[in-house]
Formats: structure tokens, sequence, C-alpha cells
């Protein structure tokens, strides 16, 4: 039961915490008390917080805390009037058989809104891993507790400037549209929100990024032994050379859908994916890198180029980590190219992983592969009317097609005695 005695201003702030709860009715506001808590270790000086209490149209006592008050030593904020106001109000409201105060509305955070937007859109796409990497890495770190409806235009171009100076103009692309994506889908279940990324510009012009690079025969003759010494990477890197496949499909490659004994692959098609190479006979080449995997498979691991998570783990998947392995083999390939610290400095152009597809292609053409095999090896979507009528598979030739490369690769990088063109020295860097 609260005490009689009614305390004031100056009173409020000397009371002290005793063994037990207990509470002091506030002068010149019935139903509004001061409840003091003991002391804990969070709280050396005990705990004191407003509360009010009143009964509702059934007669049953409500007690409610008056949240977001402070009672110290020096100060009640908000002001004490303010307070026995706020304590009336919710004392009528409770007699009324209404909640004491207002339910203020929820906050939609852009984490909220993206697990929804992840849950309902990304779930059924291809990009799926793609888009939810990007997010944890990029944009929900900072943004996952932001109130969504308060993010600004000016937040958004801060946060791809930011991207743009650390990861490049491509991944701030990424980032954009992913961002356009997500407030897009809130503003489709929302009247009256407008997204921020209305008007942004794109960071990124695949037009003007367009590249021709292909790996050159001295290039390839270099970089396959600093391969052989990269492990999961340096054997991933091989097979897309020697497949001419996308990245994603030879890191996904599973042993349940290849042969070791034949060499067939089996290529999933994945929901909405427009095209792949669908099954290939691997040559003996790709198959004898397949079987150095396996050596090195950990139990009953899934993926022939498994990823550093453990089996048993719950996460464990393919290789992912693109980024540091190349920044490795980069840095093996110069030590490769310059074993001598006092000579002149030789350089080797740069390089991306899908400029391995290019030159695979260009390498099958030059060993005689029909063009039109050579994009169905590729995986690429044959047009016009011969994609509507032409049902053949086209296995015998996409077979040979990998045979001839393999052929070409093996004598780039073990070339007749005198047949080699060495890299040209270039400028330090």
């Amino acid at each position: 039961m609260a005490a009689k005695k009614k305390v004031a201003e100056g009173g409020i702030k000397d009371l002290k915490p005793a063994e037990k709860q207990y509470l002091r009715p506030v002068a010149d506001c019935a139903g509004l008390y001061v409840r003091v808590r003991p002391a804990t270790t969070k709280s050396p000086k005990g705990h004191k917080s407003f509360v009010v209490v009143a009964r509702n149209p059934k007669g049953e006592q409500k007690w409610r805390e008056v949240r977001g008050t402070v009672i110290d030593a020096k100060e009640i904020s908000p002001p004490l009037d303010e307070v026995r106001t706020m304590a009336r109000e919710a004392i009528r409201r409770i007699k009324l058989g209404l909640p004491a105060f207002e339910e203020a509305p929820e906050i939609e955070t852009f984490g909220s809104v993206t697990k929804r937007f992840l849950a309902m859109h990304v779930s059924k796409l291809r990009s799926r891993s793609e888009i939810e990497r990007i997010l944890n890495q990029r944009i929900l770190p900072l943004w996952k507790d932001r109130d969504f409806v308060a993010i600004r235009k000016s937040d958004v171009a801060r946060l791809l400037d930011d991207v743009q100076a650390e990861h490049g103009d491509r991944q701030a692309e990424y980032v954009r549209q992913i961002v356009r994506q997500v407030m897009n889908f809130h503003a489709e279940r929302t009247d009256d929100y407008r997204p921020a990324t209305d008007k942004t510009t794109s960071r990124y012009s695949p037009k003007e990024h367009e590249r021709d690079r292909d790996l050159k025969d001295d290039e390839l003759k270099l970089i396959w032994p600093v391969l052989d010494r990269r492990g999961t990477f340096g054997a991933l890197c091989k097979v897309l050379l020697l497949t001419g496949q996308r990245r994603q499909k030879v890191a996904a490659m599973r042993w349940e859908d290849v042969s070791l004994e034949d060499g067939v692959w089996k290529i999933p098609k994945e929901k909405g994916e427009k095209n792949n190479a669908g099954t290939l006979v691997l040559p003996e080449m790709v198959i004898a890198i397949l079987r150095e995997q396996l050596k090195k498979r950990d139990g009953d691991h899934p993926y022939v180029f498994a990823g550093r998570q453990r089996q048993e783990e719950k996460n464990a998947g393919h290789f992912v980590g693109y980024s540091p392995a190349k920044r490795l083999l980069d840095e093996a390939i110069d030590k490769a190219l310059n074993p001598d610290e006092g000579a002149k400095k030789v350089t080797m152009d740069p390089w991306r992983l899908h400029d391995l597809r290019r030159t695979s292609r260009t390498l099958m053409e030059r060993a005689g592969v029909r063009p039109d095999v050579g994009e169905r090896v590729l995986g690429h979507s044959i047009r016009g009317i011969e994609a509507v009528y032409n049902r053949y598979d086209y296995g015998p030739e996409k077979k040979a097609a990998l045979d001839k490369l393999a052929v070409l690769v093996e004598r780039i990088i073990n070339p007749p005695v005198g047949n080699v063109v060495p890299i040209k020295a270039g400028s330090a860097g």
C-alpha cells in the first residue's frame, strides 16, 4: 500500500532506496505515485519512476509507468507539472477503458523492410546469395536500425560515395540498385512514401567498361604453375579456362552432377535462368583436376570446389572468396615474374576471372571449333528461328570442342622448345 504522506518536487528527489520497493503519492495529483526500487549493482542509488493507478470501467485496478520521465537527485524531467498533466490524462483514459498512454507507432526500420523484401521478392531469384551478401556487407551494418522513411537522398549519396571510394564503381552501382529495389518494394505498399533513390544517377556504365581482355599464350604459360600452388581457387581457375563456363556454374559444381568415369557434367538449370551449356563431356585434362579435388574432399561435402566452412556447419557451401583469392594470386604471379629483386620490374596487364571465359572462347575459335558450337559450349542463347526449331543438343560437337580446347591449352603451357614469347618488361607498379 502507498504511504499517506504526499511528496512534492524536493521530497521526490530526496527519496532513498530501501530493502524493498515502496511507493509515495505525489502532491497535487491523485493517482500519481513515485515508485522507489531497491539498490542493485547496476543502480547503486536505486531507481525511481512515476506510476499512475486508476480503475477501469470493470473495476479493475491498473498500474502503469509514466515512461520517458527521469528522476534523479538533480532534476525531474520533464518538469513535474508536465508529469502531472500526463498522469491526469492517463488516469482519464484508464477510467474510460482505454490504454493509459497512446501507443507510439512502431518505427519501420530499414532492417525490417529488408527482411520482408528478402522473403517476398529475393528468395526466388537466382541472384539471392549475391543480394544478401551486398546487403550484409555494405548496407545493413549502417542502416539496419535506421527509420526507413527518414533515410534521405543525401544519405543514399553518402553511402554510395563511401562504397565507390573503397570498393569501386561497379560495387557502388550494385549497392544503388539493391537500395532502389528495397525502397521501391516499400513504396508499392505505402501510400505516401517516395523512394530516396528517385533520380539517383548510375555509378557504373557497363558500356564504358566493356572489356576485350583475353590472356595470351605467354600469360597462360606463366600463370599455370602458379595456379598449381593456389589450392582450390587455382583448380577452379583452370576449370574456368578449360570449360568456358561462368564462374558461378563452376564454383557450384556438385559431385552428384559430375561423373569422373565418363566426364559427364550435367549443369543444373536454375529457375529463371535463360540458358546454360546443359550437359558437357569434360576432357581428361579437367577430369584430372577434379580427381585431385576428390582427394581433398571433406567427408561427403557436396561441392567440388568447397568453401572454407566444414561440412557439418550449417552454412557449408561452395567457394566464394574470389576477391582475396584473386589478390593473392596476382601477388604470386608478380613474384613469379620478378624473382630477382634487383632486375627491372616486369608486370602483367590486369585481368579478371571473367576474362578466362573470353580466353576460352577465343582459343576454341583458334582450335577450329565452329562459332555456333563455341556459343553453345559457353551456354549463350541462340536467337532467331534456329532457337525455335533446332532442338538438337550438340553433345558430340560440344565434347569435341572441349577436347580441342584442352589440346591447345596443353600445347600452350607445355610448348615445343623455342615456341615461347616472353612477357616484356614494363613499368613498376
